[in-house]
């Protein structure tokens, strides 16, 4: 028996091979400070006017934390690089996928060069994405990714809790953001079972702001939170009990499927993500 508490909203129940839409939404905007201001207490705040937290919490312990200092991706992550995870639903490049500014890029945009499946990438306009999953995983514990979208409605980002194994579900995405309700929602989509199972939460926030999204995941049960607060919370006996890396993607919206193109490729803004920090901690 599977028994959801829902703060916010309700949820939906799809399965697998029915088309279930994406609960996305957004919540109450985080203030945004100024690019690189320093607070009264001197601690620089980074490009997203939140420092990235260091240190251990009450009763929780820091295991892993990003604030993508320097030019580079360190080492502790995996870029994507062409088809993931065998769906043909996009195309990534580890060039899409950028740091610079104490932030983590990833680019969405049109790339003839970069797309090279010729039978694929005509049908979603050679748009290129930026992916990384960690090298880091494990089971149980608390998640944090600061990140704000540009206002682009034909591109989608995820942050999910992947499974080592590479076989999913069980998969958690506790920030799904895209399509054209990205400035007014943001989702989260708990997926087990197969057929798969999809239990969605949506909440009312502005994407394109800067927000803290994370989960809280332990023994059957997930919560969702939105810059320090839960939003939402599934109690469910499917819930995940293997080790999990933490995935941040950027997406077309549209599916590589015969009769679906994506629209006329992009040719002012690109619809890149922004993201601040990672952080995650595990339970003492």
């Amino acid at each position: 028996m599977t028994v959801r508490t829902r703060l916010l909203t309700r949820n939906r129940r799809c399965i697998a091979g029915v088309l279930c839409a994406l609960a996305l939404i957004a919540v109450f905007a985080a203030g945004a400070s100024a690019r690189g201001a320093v607070g009264p207490d001197r601690v620089p705040r980074g490009p997203s006017g939140v420092p990235m937290p260091v240190g251990n919490l009450p009763g929780w312990k820091q295991v892993f934390k990003d604030d993508f200092a320097g030019s580079s991706l360190d080492s502790k992550w995996q870029k994507y690089n062409g088809i993931v995870g065998g769906g043909q639903g996009g195309w990534w490049a580890r060039s899409h996928v950028v740091v610079h500014g104490g932030e983590l890029v990833l680019e969405t945009y049109h790339d003839p060069v970069g797309c090279t499946n010729a039978t694929i990438c005509p049908l979603f306009n050679d748009e290129v994405s930026g992916g990384v999953k960690s090298k880091f995983a494990m089971t149980y514990g608390k998640f944090l990714v600061r990140f704000r979208t540009r206002p682009i409605a034909n591109d989608s980002f995820m942050a999910i809790l992947w499974p080592e194994s590479n076989i999913a579900p069980p998969e958690t995405d506790f920030a799904v953001v895209g399509g054209p309700l990205h400035l007014t929602s943001i989702g989260a989509m708990l997926k087990y079972g197969r057929p798969t199972t999809v239990v969605s939460d949506s909440l009312t926030a502005n994407a394109a702001q800067w927000h803290t999204l994370g989960v809280i995941w332990s023994p059957g049960e997930v919560e969702y939170t939105i810059d320090g607060h839960v939003w939402a919370t599934d109690k469910n006996a499917n819930v995940s009990s293997v080790p999990m890396h933490i995935v941040l993607q950027s997406q077309t919206v549209c599916e590589a499927v015969p009769g679906q193109t994506c629209t006329t490729p992009w040719t002012a803004t690109e619809p890149n993500v922004d993201i601040a920090w990672v952080v995650a901690y595990r339970h003492t």
